[in-house]
């Protein structure tokens, strides 16, 4: 158990804290985030958000008072601007930790869910740079997980304690992004009361948490609105209503299905293994697991809200990932606990396949231009040879994994197997998109 969870913070440090400063600041997120902390320090204003001396009243203010206080500590560099991002992602990991260990009852499902969380590539990808949604996150992660310990608390002191922190942390949460912020714990919490026939409870339960929440977002509420009277007419209408419903271009309108191929590809490699824990996924239920059933419903019912909203962006479906593994880790132990094997090794070994394949194009394209264009120019040799090592690396340690007998061993070796190309990534982007993004 001790030498797990130091492999787990390890890769936390590794891929997280690490990498932090080693690129410029991208447009135009980081720079926004990096540049409204900057001014509120500058003018000594941290009430009213401002972007180049304009108003800025697109989200709330606890991000850039989260960035601008790493400022004050690390000075003004790209690893004091994404640090609290970073930080964010391995708190809902720890989470997550806590939440599998206490209610399944396993350390290896807790630490498996923790580490899936970790080398996720969609989490990696937003927990390494300046993006509100990690933290945005973080918020719901901590609510949703507050919420099932009160909901399984039969002491009513400690009930009412988890409550509050449930209320508390929508409320952080909104002071980070928004409305989302009750959206997302509704759209979940009720239809789980309805699957525990426990109704009753959304009668009992809310006043704890509203006081909780109107205690956290309150102060600020009503100074940004009293030096900035239009501030909740614009935040409310144009970044909420009109995101939700209106078609316009500047709304990012996509499909109804544009979340589904975001999901499939971010949640690798771990959402290969959904073939492996359908099964104990759907014995899990049919036993009435309660946290089972919560994870299911924490994941389904937002995915489809996000998937109904028509402005969609990428970062805007992560909060759905903490549920989505925590369903993985608890099939795949529940999996390997009945002595199975072989559904993960075949989908093991179709990883490593995957990883040669795309590690031997890489290397036949910028040796022969077999396609129309390169990724990487003549000057960037080192750049491309890397990447097709950390691509062979991870193949290879999927592979290894899919030839153990042992299921820690097999499950430590999958985890740490992508972890040279992560790393990786943050040196070796192309001379191009560097230039075109910072």
């Amino acid at each position: 158990m001790k030498k797990c969870a130091a492999g787990v913070i390890g890769i936390f440090l590794v891929l997280y804290i690490l990498p932090l400063g080693w690129r410029s600041l991208a447009v135009p997120d980081e720079t926004r985030y990096a540049e409204i902390p900057r001014e509120m320090i500058a003018s000594g204003d941290w009430v009213t958000p401002r972007l180049n001396g304009v108003r800025y009243f697109e989200k709330p203010v606890l991000g850039y008072w989260l960035n601008a206080v790493s400022i004050l500590v690390f000075g003004e560099n790209a690893f004091a601007v994404r640090l609290p991002t970073a930080l964010a992602a391995g708190m809902t990991a720890l989470i997550l930790f806590l939440l599998v260990r206490r209610f399944h009852g396993t350390s290896d499902a807790a630490l498996l869910a923790a580490g899936a969380y970790l080398t996720t590539i969609l989490v990696l990808a937003l927990g390494t740079i300046s993006i509100l949604d990690t933290m945005l996150t973080l918020f719901l992660t901590m609510a949703m997980a507050s919420f099932f310990f009160a909901h399984k608390e039969r002491r009513p002191a400690r009930q009412t304690a988890f409550l509050a922190l449930f209320g508390a942390s929508c409320g952080l949460a909104f002071l980070v992004k928004g409305f989302l912020a009750f959206a997302v714990p509704v759209v979940a919490i009720v239809p789980f009361l309805a699957w525990e026939r426990r109704l009753k409870d959304l009668v009992r339960i809310p006043w704890i948490p509203l006081l909780a929440l109107l205690a956290v977002t309150l102060p600020w509420a009503v100074l940004v609105h009293l030096r900035e009277g239009d501030f909740w007419n614009y935040f409310f209408w144009t970044e909420h209503i009109s995101r939700f419903l209106s078609p316009m271009p500047g709304q990012h309108p996509k499909p109804f299905w544009y979340f589904i191929p975001i999901l499939a590809g971010g949640a690798l490699p771990w959402v290969v293994f959904l073939p492996a824990v359908v099964l104990e996924t759907t014995s899990g239920l049919t036993r009435k697991d309660p946290l089972l059933r919560f994870a299911v419903s924490w994941f389904v019912f937002p995915f489809v809200f996000f998937s109904a909203c028509s402005g969609k962006l990428i970062p805007y479906i992560l909060p759905c990932l903490p549920p989505l593994l925590v369903i993985i880790a608890m099939g795949l132990t529940a999996y390997f606990e009945k002595g199975r094997r072989r559904a993960f090794n075949i989908l093991a070994v179709a990883v490593a396949v995957l990883m040669g394949i795309l590690s031997a194009g890489l290397i036949l394209n910028q040796s022969t231009r077999i396609l129309a264009m390169r990724a990487y120019s003549p000057s960037e040799t080192w750049k491309w040879v890397t990447v097709a090592i950390g691509l062979l690396a991870w193949g290879t340690g999927a592979l290894l994994a899919a030839m153990q007998s042992d299921r820690r061993r097999k499950l430590a070796l999958f985890t740490l197997a992508p972890l040279p190309l992560l790393l990786s990534v943050h040196a070796v982007l192309p001379n191009q998109i560097v230039a075109d993004r910072t």
